[in-house]
C-alpha cells in the first residue's frame, strides 16, 4: 500500500493514536492532515491544500472524517482560528454569540459535496466517515433560528443520506463503552479529556476497517500504551510525537 491521507478534527488527530494512525501504520506514506477543533469548511480547505501539494492519484487512499455542524473557524490577524464547539464558546467569545447555526449546516453541505465532487471527478479511492453526530449539540445552540425552513431541512437530509455514515465514532463508542467513566483524566488540571481513548480508536478500526487491523496496528497500540502519561495533555502529545518519529 502506498499513500494514505486522512482529514478531520481532533477525533482524527489528537495527542494519542486515533483510528487514522492505526490505519496509517500500514501504509508506505501516511499524512494525517486533520486539525483539532476545525469545522467542515476547514476540512475542505485542508483537502484542497493537500491535493495542491501532493497531487492525489488513483493509487492513494483518502479517508475524511467530517465533524458536526456545530463548529466555526475564522480569520484574525491573518491566522485561522478553529473555535471547536460553538455552544461551549458562546459565553466567552463575542463573534460566536452572533453565529447562526444555519451557517454551519450550509457550510458543511458545501464542504462535503465539494470534496465528493472533486474526488469523484478524479476517480479517487476515498471514504467518508463521521466524528460525532452531524447535529451534535443542535438543541443547545442559543441562537438557532427555530423557524421551520425547508431549505435547511433539505440540506440536512441530503447531507445525511448522501454523505454521512449512519453511526459516528462518538455514537459508536458511547454505545460500546461506558464512555464518560473511561475517559482520560489529566492530572495537572483534573479535567476529563472528552475524546475516545486509544483502545476505542483501535476497536473502531477493527469494527469498520478490519483490513487495517493488523499486527502493525496492534503493536503500535501496545507501544503507545507502554509510554502513555496522564500527567498533562501537553506531555502526552510530546511523547506521541517522539514515538511517531521512531516508526
Amino acid at each position: 500500500m502506498k499513500r494514505l491521507f486522512t482529514f478531520g478534527c481532533s477525533y482524527t488527530n489528537w495527542c494519542w493514536p486515533t483510528w487514522a494512525d492505526y490505519i496509517g501504520i500500514n501504509f508506505q506514506e501516511y499524512y494525517n492532515l486533520a486539525d483539532s477543533g476545525c469545522d467542515n469548511k476547514n476540512i475542505l480547505f485542508n483537502v484542497l491544500q493537500a491535493d495542491k501539494t501532493h497531487k492525489f492519484t488513483k493509487d492513494d487512499t483518502i479517508i475524511v472524517m467530517f465533524t458536526s455542524f456545530n463548529r466555526c473557524s475564522y480569520f484574525k490577524n491573518y491566522e485561522l482560528y478553529n473555535v471547536g464547539d460553538v455552544v461551549k464558546a458562546q459565553d466567552n467569545h463575542p463573534m460566536i454569540n452572533k453565529y447562526p447555526y444555519e451557517a454551519g449546516i450550509y457550510d458543511s453541505w458545501i464542504s462535503a459535496n465539494s470534496i465528493k465532487t472533486i474526488f469523484d471527478t478524479k476517480d479517487l479511492n476515498y471514504q467518508f466517515i463521521q466524528a460525532m453526530p452531524y447535529d451534535f449539540m443542535w438543541k443547545n445552540h442559543k441562537v438557532l433560528n427555530t423557524r421551520t425552513d425547508i431549505k435547511y431541512s433539505t440540506l440536512v437530509k441530503d447531507y445525511n443520506e448522501s454523505l454521512y455514515v449512519k453511526i459516528s465514532l462518538d455514537e459508536w463508542a458511547r454505545k460500546k463503552y461506558d464512555f464518560d467513566s473511561e475517559q482520560v483524566v489529566w492530572q495537572d488540571n483534573g479535567m476529563n479529556d472528552g475524546h475516545p481513548t486509544m483502545k476505542m480508536h483501535l476497536d473502531f478500526v477493527k469494527a469498520f476497517f478490519p483490513q487495517y487491523y493488523t499486527e502493525k496496528a496492534t503493536d503500535f497500540y501496545d507501544l503507545n500504551v507502554k509510554h502513555f502519561t496522564d500527567d498533562s495533555q501537553g506531555k502526552q502529545g510530546k511523547k506521541f510525537e517522539l514515538i511517531k518519529k521512531q516508526i
